[in-house]
């Protein structure tokens, strides 16, 4: 496929990058409407789209988002996130509450939603799918990981690696929440605490 200018000002250059060929040959020019004004086009149309690493990012073209936004497996992932908001912001706000009470204010302060890379993750058991995120460091390391389980419970944890400030029998190995389905007796409420391991 190839790209002309048209009347409303140049073609932005992530279009070309965003489009592939397709698998038939075709000469037809068509009119587009491109993202600064009409194009013309020649080849099959809409092209099919890649994923670069500008939308890992969350940097999608808005040219381009309503056909990823059509990708089967863009949606279920994006949806499982838009659902369990509100339980991720309640599970982090308990990790932070249960390591802050012994160690102060700031000890995990980038255990917050926002920081999460998200996957779908498929049970072998049941064949569904539940949402694990995960909090990563510089290195590519896991800091963290918050599970949201296809029946509805969950669980969380993140690195402290301290030793336990007061009592030194224990190193503080991390802490860790966990709820069960929100429709559960006591609503899902979320419950921390401290994983300790005894020193030698």
């Amino acid at each position: 496929m190839s790209v002309r200018r048209g009347a409303g000002g140049p073609v932005d250059a992530r279009l070309r990058v965003a489009c592939r060929l397709s698998d038939k040959a075709d000469s037809t020019l068509r009119d587009v409407r491109g993202p600064h004004g009409p194009v013309q086009v020649r080849g099959a149309w809409p092209p099919a789209p890649i994923l670069s690493p500008l939308s890992a990012l969350g940097r999608i073209h808005p040219y381009l988002a309503r056909t990823l936004h059509a990708n089967p497996g863009m949606s279920r992932l994006q949806l499982q996130i838009d659902r369990h908001a509100p339980r991720a912001r309640a599970l982090c706000e308990a990790l932070r509450r249960e390591a802050e009470a012994l160690f102060g204010d700031g000890i995990i302060d980038a255990c917050a939603p926002h920081g999460l890379a998200y996957q779908l993750q498929r049970d072998p058991a049941s064949g569904r799918h539940g949402l694990l995120g995960e909090w990563l460091d510089a290195r590519g390391h896991r800091l963290g990981m918050l599970v949201f389980h296809a029946e509805g419970s969950c669980f969380g944890e993140y690195d402290i690696v301290r030793m336990h400030p007061t009592d030194r029998r224990w190193f503080v190995e991390a802490v860790q929440v966990w709820g069960g389905p929100p429709d559960a007796a006591d609503g899902g409420v979320p419950r921390a605490e401290l994983r300790l391991l005894e020193t030698p």
